[in-house]
């Protein structure tokens, strides 16, 4: 398992890795199945220490370090003799804040993992000199481990930053194709980034990524939530989670992850509060319907809520899909509709406020209702009376009875069948 891991990591990061580390990588573990053990961890050793050369000399000075310092280093790392100990000591190097001027590290990590190098180097020791110290099999598969879990979060950064770097190059279109998929780095995070990094590297993905407004930072996430990796997508949910405010815009762009990050103990504070600032509520409520999310005594409350707020907003009922519908129509959705707002009794009383002012929400909820005889009959208790809106009896002539010959059909044959009489406002 931990070598079928390994070798997973390595393939799985082959843009990370130059032919000579990965291919060490490889013929290690071929040494490694053919039991030969001292040779299987020098060589995983060797690449190892290679990769980290290799990011010292490509890595910008860190902020605060040495120039001389640095430059020496650089000069000692293309020394066939001399590179390895110079990278030993970039491992070892720790922040020293009492040190005149404060000494910064090389590499970035918890210092409690520098510790762990030294007993990796005498390991190696060991392997290369044939001392009477045994190197097994579980000497390798541990080096396996470790370079499996932290090897691509260590860097001169730090493999938060670095990774984070990687995003902003991906989503820059002057450096890369929008097209191209960001994929590759999506699979890399939990290999560059620890556990305890992973809120504050979501929260600064938001701002490298530099696509909200089209919506490509939420699609990054919630294309984390459906996949496959539970690890990664556990973070995911997490983050989200954490943030009332950001959960609302994020579902708002996903409603079919409402589920995924709102849990029953919260779903009324959120129908009842966030869901005001969501313009597509509706497929929230829908959704949150459709998966039990909402107490079935509170199921008439929060359907009435929901249309409360599109009212306030003056919206319809956004991108619902023809399940969605059904299923806010089992649930009484159109009913309160019609009870709360879709009557002659309310529109004329309030002509002025819907004539002026509530038109959008009309027609962003009428178009979606189903064409029958309790539809028809609604229409003309509306526009029969005194006082009616009228922008709202010309949307719909305009934009459904006259501009939709189908739509037309349909309604022509249910006021026929039903023996219905129009009134004038809605005869074309």
């Amino acid at each position: 398992m931990i070598v079928d891991d390994f070798q997973k990591f390595i393939g799985d990061n082959q843009s990370v890795f130059t032919d000579d580390e990965a291919g060490l990588f490889r013929d290690s573990v071929r040494s490694f199945h053919a039991g030969i053990f001292r040779p299987a961890y020098i060589m995983a050793y060797q690449s190892m220490m290679i990769y980290f050369r290799r990011l010292i000399q490509g890595a910008d000075m860190p902020a605060g370090f040495d120039a001389g310092k640095w430059k020496k280093m650089q000069v000692n790392l293309a020394k066939d003799k001399e590179w390895e100990e110079e990278v030993n000591n970039a491992i070892r190097k720790k922040a020293n804040a009492k040190a005149t001027p404060p000494e910064v590290p090389v590499l970035a990590m918890n210092d409690s993992l520098r510790l762990d190098f030294d007993y990796w180097r005498n390991r190696r020791n060991d392997s290369a000199h044939y001392k009477e110290y045994i190197i097994n099999d579980s000497h390798v598969l541990a080096f396996y481990s470790f370079l499996t879990q932290y090897l691509l979060k260590i860097s001169v950064e730090g493999g938060k930053v670095t990774l984070l770097k990687e995003f902003k190059d991906a989503c820059d279109p002057t450096k890369t194709s929008p097209k191209k998929s960001l994929q590759p780095l999506i699979d890399k995070i939990l290999a560059m980034v620890s556990p305890d990094e992973m809120d504050d590297f979501f929260a600064d993905l938001d701002g490298v990524m530099g696509y909200r407004f089209t919506g490509r930072y939420e699609n990054t996430l919630a294309s984390i939530i459906k996949s496959g990796n539970d690890e990664l997508k556990g973070y995911v949910i997490k983050f989200v989670r954490n943030d009332k405010r950001f959960k609302a815009e994020f579902i708002n762009d996903h409603p079919d992850m409402v589920g995924y990050v709102v849990d029953k103990t919260e779903s009324r504070e959120f129908w009842m509060k966030y869901l005001a600032n969501c313009r597509n509520r509706v497929a929230v409520l829908a959704r949150m319907l459709m998966i039990g999310l909402i107490d079935p005594t509170e199921k008439d409350e929060a359907v009435r809520k929901v249309i409360e707020h599109s009212f306030n907003n003056n919206d319809g009922m956004g991108t619902v899909s023809e399940e969605e519908r059904l299923v806010l129509k089992s649930n009484g959705f159109f009913e309160a509709l019609k009870e709360e707002y879709f009557n002659g009794d309310y529109t004329s009383r309030n002509t002025v406020l819907c004539g002026r002012e509530k038109y959008d929400f009309f027609f962003g909820y009428v178009a979606h209702m189903d064409v029958d005889k309790e539809f028809v009959e609604m229409l003309v208790d509306i526009f029969s009376r005194s006082d009616f809106p009228y922008v709202w009896s010309n949307i719909f002539k305009e934009h459904l009875l006259e501009k939709d010959a189908a739509y037309k059909a349909k309604f022509d044959k249910v006021v026929r069948e039903n023996g219905i009489t129009l009134p004038s406002c809605l005869k074309v």
